[in-house]
């Protein structure tokens, strides 16, 4: 058996994105079934926890999460039953089999990890933000 990847998406006002970032990240999966994912919210006042629901996501509100994004992180890990945890942002796109890739990177050697990120938008500043983010991971 495989072990599952909860995927922990810290929300608030979110209804923009949600949708896409979940049925992206459902289709991009290999194996679906392997998944969980927990919507945090932080109080949204617009339809993102709604969307969560229409989308089976499990989704815990709590409005004093509010600007506290490592809090809201953590609340997610107390309420997973998986063996490995992704921090997804409710607006990022993960590559194609992006499962698959994560369970084959992950040994005993390696507990950890992250994916490069790019931005969609070609402004200096944004490409800018994007080759900074690469030098952290």
């Amino acid at each position: 058996m495989q072990p599952k990847i909860s995927i922990i998406i810290p929300t608030l006002n979110e209804e923009e994105n949600i949708r896409k970032t979940v049925t992206h990240t459902r289709q991009s999966a290999n194996n679906e079934d392997d998944l969980e994912f927990i919507i945090i919210d932080a109080g949204s006042t617009d339809a993102t926890v709604q969307i969560g629901n229409d989308l089976s996501i499990r989704s815990i509100v709590n409005p004093a999460l509010a600007g506290a994004k490592c809090k809201s992180m953590n609340r997610g890990v107390q309420n997973t039953t998986g063996e490995i945890l992704l921090f997804l942002d409710a607006d990022t796109l993960l590559p194609l089999h992006f499962d698959k890739l994560i369970k084959s990177t992950l040994t005993n050697d390696i507990i950890g990890g992250a994916f490069d990120m790019t931005l969609d938008n070609s402004n200096w500043k944004y490409q800018t933000l994007s080759w900074a983010n690469r030098l952290r991971y």
